[in-house]
């Protein structure tokens, strides 16, 4: 399997420099997707812009506070037709919905996170489930004393920012139900 990182870590220098506007000539000529959005009575601004137009495809996308991720990177992922990817991002929530999948019940307990977090890591994938991209993502978030909590993410709310780097690799993915849990799983043997 291809090493990727190399592309993360330009993936997020690119970010810096040409969504960050830290060069006005740079911020200038780029081409950035901008996408206005309804949100609880907000409007917001969900900024992308593709990096990598070979494969791997790679897209930097930053969210504002406000924005609500899952909703935003599935809108995402439909408009631009992503059918397996691998996402990471930093940043921070405003708050967020963690779950913890219990495996007596197969059911996802969930975690309220009711305070300005720090992301200190996110990660997931996008692959296609029941015939249509399904993302997962897991989060790390830090609290102001320093301790740490994480689990499958649900719902979150920026504050003030998160920075995402979304790429796409040559093949395909697919996920299929699993009897044993109910989830989704990637499929090796379908992808």
């Amino acid at each position: 399997m291809p090493d990727y990182g190399g592309v993360v870590s330009a993936a997020f220098i690119l970010l810096r420099q040409s969504l960050g506007f830290r060069n006005k000539r740079l911020a200038r000529n780029q081409a950035t997707t901008r996408r206005v959005v309804e949100n609880n009575n907000r409007r917001g601004l969900m900024r992308s812009k593709l990096l990598n137009p070979n494969p791997p495809i790679a897209y930097a996308i930053v969210l504002d506070t406000g924005d609500e991720v899952m909703g935003e990177l599935s809108s995402f992922i439909r408009e631009h037709a992503v059918e397996a990817a691998s996402v990471t991002a930093i940043g921070a929530f405003q708050r967020a919905l963690l779950g913890y999948f219990e495996w007596q019940t197969k059911q996802y307990k969930r975690i309220a996170i009711d305070e300005q977090v720090e992301v200190l890591s996110l990660l997931g994938d996008v692959a296609v489930a029941e015939e249509e991209p399904s993302l997962h993502l897991h989060a790390v978030l830090a609290r102001a004393d320093g301790s740490v909590v994480g689990g499958h993410l649900l719902e979150a709310y920026v504050r003030p920012t998160l920075e995402i780097i979304l790429i796409q690799p040559p093949s395909y993915l697919c996920k299929r139900r699993d009897p044993a849990t109910g989830l989704p799983l990637i499929a090796v043997d379908a992808s």
